[in-house]
């Protein structure tokens, strides 16, 4: 009969199995978290949202009120933390989203949290959010051809 080694005994006496030292320290965690009862209503994404605040906008509610339009998207629900591969906190995130696709450059993508612009009246303004937080991009175009085919429109500035 073969003789097995037993687990080293735990550091304290209070629980008699691994099990039960476990079981106390998740139940600790829930508690010290303020975890609800019904385990099934705490989301993650709840227990660390995100939440960007436009750097002049959000210091002056008069200003926010006068726009008549958020100045940000507000706490929004996140999948990661300072401790996940998906570095994302409370005030804190990927500044954008790039790809190079160095065996085609046209084929590159990118995108900012919010949007092109940091003016809430323009229409550029937070129109990257919904593509950052869903984790999805858009083409960057890189050659002249590539360029031209998706301009839209110029804005040409010229020196008086």
């Amino acid at each position: 009969m073969a003789h097995h080694a037993h687990p080293q005994p735990l550091a304290s006496p209070a629980y008699s199995t691994w099990d039960d030292l476990l079981t106390a320290a998740v139940s600790k965690a829930l508690a010290d978290n303020h975890a609800p009862a019904d385990l099934s209503r705490w989301h993650y994404g709840e227990f660390r949202p995100i939440d960007i605040e436009h750097p002049i906008y959000s210091q002056s509610p008069i200003l926010e009120r006068v726009l008549g339009l958020p100045t940000s998207p507000g706490p929004q629900p996140q999948s990661g933390d300072d401790v996940t591969v998906k570095q994302v906190g409370h005030s804190f995130g990927p500044s954008e989203r790039f790809t190079a696709d160095l065996s085609e450059l046209d084929h590159s993508t990118l995108n900012v949290v919010l949007g092109e612009s940091s003016n809430p009246l323009s229409a550029w303004f937070m129109d990257q959010w919904p593509a950052w937080y869903h984790g999805t991009t858009f083409p960057l175009p890189f050659s002249h051809a590539a360029v031209d085919a998706a301009t839209t429109h110029t804005l040409t500035l010229t020196p008086k």
